[in-house]
C-alpha cells in the first residue's frame, strides 16, 4: 500500500475487507452445508432409525417396593406422582401415553382423571384409573413401561394414546443433516447481537422451524439442494416412524393377549389448523414453476377478497404441477371450511398436515391412526376419536382454541375427549 495513503483509505479498505468476507464466508458456509444435504447416504441414514424400535432394555418409570407394597413413581414436569399398586388390581385401568395425557402441565386437569370420574358419575363404577403417562414417551418406551407395569400386577385394561412422538423423534433424528446454519458465521452474529438473552429452546425453535426450512427452500429454488434428495429424507425419515411405531404396538399387542389384558388403541388428534410450513420440493422445469406461482398467488388473492370458488379453482390448478405444496391443500382445506363442506375440509386439512414436515411438533400422520384401525385380537378394541368427534357436525375437529398447540389438549378438551372415549368404550361393550 502506498505509504501516503491517509488514514481514512486505509479504514475504508479495512471495512470493505470486512464486508466482503460476512458476504462470502456465509455463502461458501451455506453452499457446503447444502453439499452435505445432497450427499446423504440414505442407506446409511436408514440404520439411524433402529433405535426406535422395541428392545428389552429401560423403561419410563420407577417402581418402589416396600412392606410388600407396591408403588410406580414418574416424573412430572412440576412434581413426582406416585401411585400405589394395589394386589387386587381386577378394576384397574393403566393409560399409556406421551405428554398429551399429562398436560395441561403442573394441574391436575388431565384425560385420564376425567375418565375415572365418568365412570363413576355416570356408570355407578369405581375404576381406579393409573396414569402412567410420560411426557415425551414414544411407543418404544411405552411398550418397555407397559410389559414391566402388568407384570407387577395385572390391570383389568390398557388404554394406549401413542403416535405423536414416534414422529416427533423420527424427525429429530434428521434435523443436524439438515442444519444449514451449523457454524455459519451470519447466524453466529444474528444470535449473538438480535437473539441474546432469549431461551436457548426459543431460538432453536426459530432456526429449525422458520430459518431452516426457509433456507432449503431457497437452496431448492436456486439449485443449490437437490429437491429430490429433500423429498426421500422426509419420506424415509416417515417410513421409519410408521414402521418403529408398527413394531412396538404389534409388541404390545403380543404381550398384552399373552396376559389376557384386555387393550384399547385410541386413534391420536391434532390440530387441523396449524399453518404448515411451504417447501416446493420439484417441478418439470422452470415454466411449471412459475406457472405454479401464478396459480397460488392468484388463488391468495382471490381468496383474500374472498372469491372462494375462484381461489379453489386457482389452487386445483396449482395442485396439479405441485401436489406436494402443503400450503396449497392447507388453503383449500379453509376454504372449504367457509363454504360448509366439511368433509372435503378435513379431508384437505388432513393431507396438508401428512405434507407437513418442517413444523416443530410434527404431528403423526394418517398412515398411524390407519394402522391403528387394523389393530385386532382376541384383547384388542379400538376407539377411533375420530370418527366419535364427528358426530358432533364436526365442529370439535374445526375448534384450533381446544388445543394449546400443535397436538395437546387443553382443559376444557380434556373432558370432552374423555367422555368421547368412555362413549367408545360403551359402544365397544367394554363397559358393563
Amino acid at each position: 500500500m502506498d505509504e501516503t495513503s491517509k488514514p481514512w483509505e486505509k479504514t475504508f479498505i479495512v471495512l470493505i475487507l470486512i464486508l466482503w468476507s460476512l458476504t462470502i464466508i456465509p455463502i461458501i458456509q451455506f453452499v457446503s452445508s447444502s453439499n452435505n444435504i445432497n450427499n446423504i447416504d440414505l442407506e446409511e441414514l436408514n440404520t439411524s432409525f433402529r433405535g426406535l424400535r422395541y428392545n428389552e432394555n429401560g423403561h419410563y418409570f420407577d417402581n418402589l417396593n416396600s412392606n410388600n407394597e407396591k408403588f410406580i413413581e414418574i416424573e412430572r414436569k412440576c412434581f413426582r406422582e406416585t401411585f400405589k399398586i394395589d394386589s387386587n388390581a381386577s378394576d384397574h385401568i393403566y393409560v399409556f401415553s406421551g405428554s398429551s395425557m399429562v398436560t395441561p402441565f403442573c394441574e391436575k386437569k388431565y384425560i385420564p382423571l376425567y375418565l375415572e370420574n365418568i365412570f363413576e358419575q355416570e356408570n355407578n363404577q369405581s375404576k381406579k384409573v393409573y396414569n402412567l403417562a410420560k411426557s415425551g414417551a414414544r411407543s418404544t418406551s411405552i411398550v418397555k413401561s407397559l410389559n414391566k407395569s402388568i407384570n407387577m400386577e395385572k390391570p383389568e385394561m390398557v388404554l394406549i394414546y401413542s403416535g405423536h412422538n414416534d414422529h416427533f423423534e423420527s424427525h429429530n433424528i434428521i434435523r443436524d443433516e439438515l442444519d444449514l446454519l451449523e457454524n455459519n458465521l451470519i447466524w453466529y452474529l444474528y444470535r449473538k447481537t438480535f437473539l441474546s438473552g432469549r431461551p436457548n429452546h426459543e431460538i432453536e425453535d426459530l432456526k429449525r422451524n422458520t430459518i431452516t426450512p426457509y433456507l432449503i427452500n431457497l437452496g431448492m429454488s436456486v439449485g443449490i439442494i437437490d429437491s429430490e434428495k429433500v423429498y426421500d429424507i422426509m419420506n424415509l425419515v416417515n417410513e421409519n416412524a410408521l414402521d418403529s411405531y408398527k413394531t412396538n404396538m404389534e409388541k404390545i399387542v403380543e404381550i398384552t393377549e399373552r396376559k389376557g389384558v384386555e387393550t384399547v388403541f385410541i386413534t391420536v388428534s391434532s390440530n387441523l389448523k396449524i399453518r404448515p410450513f411451504e417447501i416446493d420440493y420439484d417441478f418439470v422445469n422452470e415454466t411449471s414453476r412459475d406457472d405454479f406461482i401464478n396459480y397460488r398467488d392468484r388463488g391468495f388473492e382471490d381468496l383474500n377478497k374472498q372469491n372462494y370458488e375462484q381461489a379453489i379453482e386457482n389452487f386445483k390448478d396449482a395442485e396439479k404441477l405441485n401436489s406436494k405444496n402443503a400450503m396449497i391443500h392447507y388453503k383449500k382445506g379453509l376454504i372449504y371450511e367457509e363454504l360448509g363442506e366439511t368433509d372435503k375440509s378435513l379431508r384437505s386439512l388432513r393431507i396438508a398436515r401428512d405434507k407437513d414436515d418442517f413444523s416443530y411438533d410434527v404431528r403423526a400422520k394418517s398412515s398411524i391412526n390407519n394402522f391403528i384401525r387394523s389393530l385386532n385380537g382376541s384383547h384388542v378394541t379400538v376407539v377411533d376419536l375420530k370418527k366419535l368427534l364427528k358426530e358432533d357436525n364436526n365442529k370439535l375437529l374445526f375448534k384450533p382454541d381446544l388445543f394449546d398447540d400443535w397436538v395437546h389438549f387443553n382443559s376444557e378438551y380434556n373432558e370432552i375427549i374423555a367422555k368421547k372415549i368412555f362413549k367408545g368404550l360403551e359402544e365397544s361393550s367394554m363397559v358393563n
